[in-house]
């Protein structure tokens, strides 16, 4: 499940080491294991950032998006089926809560730009 959660920060675009220790809340020497093992799966890679050498990029692989996005339509599929479920107020609802995940998002992503 941790391996997942990477998957999806990075789902947005390369990062730092240090950032994604930040977004998860665990320590850099987690996400250096929990980083290795996708490697070693061909999932992310890392490089050297060459404006800094002290941080370490990790970006996904075409492997690593293929994977991630084989669980993001099974997601969709799965929660289309429980949508049509709902009456309207129960749309309205899940759209309110979306709304509220954007916003949580949005000022995530806007802690972590440089």
């Amino acid at each position: 499940m941790a391996q997942m959660k990477v998957l999806m920060l990075l789902s947005v675009g390369e990062a730092r080491m240090s950032d994604l220790s930040h977004q998860l809340g665990v320590s850099p020497s987690t996400v250096s294991s929990l980083v290795e093992r996708l490697v070693e799966a061909h999932f992310a890679q890392r490089r050297e950032d060459e404006r800094d050498r002290r941080n370490v990029l990790v970006s996904l692989t075409p492997e690593g998006i293929e994977v991630l996005d084989t669980f993001q339509e099974l997601g969709i599929r799965h929660l289309r089926e429980l949508l049509t479920q709902l009456d309207e107020e129960g749309l309205s609802s899940v759209n309110q809560a979306l709304e509220h995940l954007v916003a949580a998002a949005r000022r995530l992503s806007a802690e972590v730009q440089p």
